[in-house]
Protein backbone atom coordinates (compact mmCIF):
# COMPACT_ATOMS: atom_id res chain seq x y z
CA UNK A 1 0.00 0.00 0.00
CA UNK A 2 1.62 3.93 -0.75
CA UNK A 3 -0.93 5.57 1.66
CA UNK A 4 1.03 6.83 4.50
CA UNK A 5 -2.19 6.65 6.93
CA UNK A 6 -1.80 2.31 5.67
CA UNK A 7 1.55 2.62 6.72
CA UNK A 8 1.65 4.12 10.52
CA UNK A 9 -2.29 2.35 11.30
CA UNK A 10 0.37 -0.95 9.90
CA UNK A 11 3.09 -0.16 12.13
CA UNK A 12 0.85 0.68 15.69
CA UNK A 13 0.36 -3.13 15.13
CA UNK A 14 -3.48 -1.63 16.45
CA UNK A 15 -5.10 -1.94 13.41
CA UNK A 16 -6.09 -4.31 10.71
CA UNK A 17 -7.92 -4.04 7.51
CA UNK A 18 -9.69 -6.25 5.26
CA UNK A 19 -11.99 -6.45 2.38
CA UNK A 20 -15.49 -8.51 2.73
CA UNK A 21 -16.45 -9.87 -0.64
CA UNK A 22 -20.32 -9.09 -0.86
CA UNK A 23 -22.81 -10.10 -3.65
CA UNK A 24 -20.47 -12.81 -5.19
CA UNK A 25 -17.42 -10.98 -5.14
CA UNK A 26 -19.45 -7.76 -7.01
CA UNK A 27 -19.27 -5.43 -3.69
CA UNK A 28 -16.92 -4.70 -1.21
CA UNK A 29 -17.31 -4.01 2.18
CA UNK A 30 -14.12 -2.71 4.04
CA UNK A 31 -14.11 -3.72 7.80
CA UNK A 32 -11.02 -2.12 9.31
CA UNK A 33 -10.53 -3.66 13.42
CA UNK A 34 -9.11 -1.23 15.45
CA UNK A 35 -7.82 -1.49 18.80
CA UNK A 36 -7.20 1.88 20.59
CA UNK A 37 -4.51 2.42 22.87
CA UNK A 38 -5.44 1.93 26.80
CA UNK A 39 -5.32 4.36 28.88
CA UNK A 40 -6.64 6.90 26.45
CA UNK A 41 -10.04 7.90 28.04
CA UNK A 42 -8.39 8.65 31.23
CA UNK A 43 -6.45 11.21 32.30
CA UNK A 44 -3.33 10.39 30.35
CA UNK A 45 -2.90 12.73 28.36
CA UNK A 46 0.01 10.44 26.31
CA UNK A 47 -2.53 7.66 25.57
CA UNK A 48 -4.92 10.24 24.24
CA UNK A 49 -2.31 12.11 21.49
CA UNK A 50 -1.20 8.23 21.07
CA UNK A 51 -5.05 7.59 20.01
CA UNK A 52 -5.91 10.27 18.35
CA UNK A 53 -3.39 10.06 15.96
CA UNK A 54 -4.20 6.63 15.48
CA UNK A 55 -7.79 7.50 15.06
CA UNK A 56 -7.38 10.56 12.78
CA UNK A 57 -5.31 7.91 10.42
CA UNK A 58 -8.08 5.61 10.35
CA UNK A 59 -10.37 8.04 9.74
CA UNK A 60 -8.46 9.23 6.88
CA UNK A 61 -8.89 5.91 5.21
CA UNK A 62 -12.46 5.79 5.99
CA UNK A 63 -12.54 9.28 4.10
CA UNK A 64 -10.31 8.38 0.97
CA UNK A 65 -12.30 5.06 0.85
CA UNK A 66 -14.27 4.40 -2.59
CA UNK A 67 -15.92 1.37 -0.83
CA UNK A 68 -18.33 1.34 1.99
CA UNK A 69 -15.90 1.35 4.85
CA UNK A 70 -16.91 0.16 8.22
CA UNK A 71 -14.25 0.79 11.54
CA UNK A 72 -14.93 -1.53 14.79
CA UNK A 73 -13.41 -2.07 17.84
CA UNK A 74 -12.40 -1.12 21.34
CA UNK A 75 -11.33 2.60 20.63
CA UNK A 76 -10.21 2.82 24.32
CA UNK A 77 -12.22 6.13 24.43
CA UNK A 78 -15.66 7.06 24.21
CA UNK A 79 -16.59 8.41 20.42
CA UNK A 80 -18.03 11.72 22.36
CA UNK A 81 -14.75 12.32 23.80
CA UNK A 82 -12.60 11.91 20.93
CA UNK A 83 -11.96 15.30 18.78
CA UNK A 84 -10.85 13.44 15.77
CA UNK A 85 -13.97 11.64 15.93
CA UNK A 86 -16.36 14.62 16.88
CA UNK A 87 -14.40 16.79 14.09
CA UNK A 88 -15.47 13.96 11.17
CA UNK A 89 -18.71 13.47 12.63
CA UNK A 90 -19.31 17.55 11.84
CA UNK A 91 -18.01 17.42 8.47
CA UNK A 92 -20.45 14.68 7.56
CA UNK A 93 -17.61 12.24 6.54
CA UNK A 94 -18.82 9.59 9.23
CA UNK A 95 -21.45 8.08 10.79
CA UNK A 96 -21.61 6.97 14.54
CA UNK A 97 -23.76 3.97 13.96
CA UNK A 98 -24.59 3.29 17.68
CA UNK A 99 -26.05 7.36 17.77
CA UNK A 100 -27.85 6.69 14.13
CA UNK A 101 -30.04 3.65 16.29
CA UNK A 102 -29.91 4.96 18.89
CA UNK A 103 -30.01 8.84 20.08
CA UNK A 104 -28.42 8.04 23.87
CA UNK A 105 -26.24 4.68 23.20
CA UNK A 106 -25.50 2.11 25.57
CA UNK A 107 -22.23 2.01 27.25
CA UNK A 108 -20.65 -1.04 25.92
CA UNK A 109 -17.45 -1.73 28.68
CA UNK A 110 -17.66 -2.04 32.86
CA UNK A 111 -15.13 -3.55 34.23
CA UNK A 112 -16.18 -6.97 35.83
CA UNK A 113 -18.77 -7.49 33.45
CA UNK A 114 -21.12 -5.76 31.17
CA UNK A 115 -24.86 -6.47 32.03
CA UNK A 116 -28.07 -4.58 30.11
CA UNK A 117 -29.37 -1.83 31.47
CA UNK A 118 -25.90 -0.83 32.71
CA UNK A 119 -24.79 2.92 33.69
CA UNK A 120 -22.77 5.12 36.17
CA UNK A 121 -19.25 4.82 37.24
CA UNK A 122 -17.12 2.34 35.75
CA UNK A 123 -19.52 2.32 32.54
CA UNK A 124 -18.10 3.53 29.21
CA UNK A 125 -18.74 3.83 25.30
CA UNK A 126 -15.32 2.98 24.01
CA UNK A 127 -16.55 0.47 21.71
CA UNK A 128 -17.81 1.54 18.41
CA UNK A 129 -18.58 1.23 15.20
CA UNK A 130 -17.74 4.28 12.52
CA UNK A 131 -18.68 3.96 8.92
CA UNK A 132 -19.47 6.14 5.70
CA UNK A 133 -21.77 7.00 4.20
CA UNK A 134 -21.86 4.05 1.99
CA UNK A 135 -21.28 1.46 4.81
CA UNK A 136 -24.26 3.80 7.05
CA UNK A 137 -26.56 3.23 3.77
CA UNK A 138 -25.70 -0.90 4.29
CA UNK A 139 -26.44 -0.90 7.81
CA UNK A 140 -30.07 -1.97 9.25
CA UNK A 141 -29.64 -2.35 12.89
CA UNK A 142 -27.54 -2.67 15.58
CA UNK A 143 -28.22 -4.76 18.55
CA UNK A 144 -25.77 -5.53 21.78
CA UNK A 145 -24.70 -9.21 22.92
CA UNK A 146 -25.35 -9.13 26.47
CA UNK A 147 -25.31 -13.19 26.58
CA UNK A 148 -22.21 -13.25 24.71
CA UNK A 149 -19.96 -13.84 27.52
CA UNK A 150 -17.08 -11.17 27.38
CA UNK A 151 -15.76 -10.46 30.17
CA UNK A 152 -15.92 -6.91 30.15
CA UNK A 153 -17.01 -5.18 27.03
CA UNK A 154 -20.59 -6.42 25.02
CA UNK A 155 -20.00 -7.24 21.41
CA UNK A 156 -21.63 -5.27 19.03
CA UNK A 157 -23.77 -6.93 16.57
CA UNK A 158 -24.09 -5.20 12.74
CA UNK A 159 -27.02 -5.79 10.57
CA UNK A 160 -26.36 -5.16 6.59
CA UNK A 161 -28.13 -6.03 3.93
CA UNK A 162 -26.20 -6.41 0.37
CA UNK A 163 -29.16 -4.81 -1.32
CA UNK A 164 -28.51 -1.34 0.15
CA UNK A 165 -25.06 -1.07 -1.51
CA UNK A 166 -25.24 1.84 -3.93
Amino acid sequence: QNDISYAILHSTKRWMERYVYLNEGRDILVVANLYGVPGAGTNNPRAKATNEFILNHAIQRLIKSKFPYLIIGDLNTDPDDSEVIGEALREDFLVDIAKRFHSNPTPTFRQGGPYEGMAGKGTTRIDAALANHMASAMITDIEYGWKMGSPDHVPIIIHCQRSNLA
